[in-house]
């Protein structure tokens, strides 16, 4: 085994371990832990969304390091909530390290949002293990099995949510 390969896989303890110490320096947030990217609290930041030209609704999703993409479902810990749809269904198309995501509606435009001036549709991210009705339903982890940080607090699980807005 080459050399740097043994040195990588010998951070991934060390990495593991840390994790689960708590964390205040906003400095050390991403280093340690796998968050949504960019930060809500950025007031530059925004998600991307767009239409295909088949009038399907994309949201292109970034986290800060590579996710278990197993993790990421939709209508269950990815929901999209349209005017029209509480829970919208759609497929995901991950980029090849795994920090990428682009959730593609599975309605069309006119099924998803009211033709009216302004619409609004709000993308959830679940990142905390809940148990539902007799099952637990895992939330989103990171490529080491680690939940992500979703509400920005430097440790694992909490919720990220954002909300968008079309005006017309």
């Amino acid at each position: 085994m080459p050399e740097l390969i043994k040195a990588e896989l010998s951070l991934i303890p060390a990495l593991a371990a840390l994790r689960r110490r708590r964390v205040n320096s906003a400095n050390w947030l991403s280093v340690l832990t796998t968050v949504v990217s960019p930060s809500p609290s950025d007031p530059n930041s925004i998600f991307d969304y767009a239409w295909t030209t088949d009038d399907r609704l994309l949201l292109a999703i970034e986290f800060s390091r590579a996710v278990d993409t197993n993790s990421v479902v939709p209508r269950s810990t990815l929901i999209v909530k349209t005017t029209r749809d509480p829970n919208a269904d759609g497929t995901l198309t991950w980029s090849s390290d795994h920090k990428q995501v682009i959730w593609k509606s599975a309605k069309i435009s006119g099924q998803l949002l009211f033709p009216q001036p302004d619409d609004s549709f709000t993308l959830t991210l679940l990142c905390d293990d809940v148990q539902v009705g007799g099952s637990l339903r895992r939330g989103i982890r990171d490529e080491f099995g680690y939940l992500i940080d979703g509400d920005y607090n430097g440790r694992e699980g909490g919720t990220y949510e954002v909300s968008f807005t079309i005006i017309g």
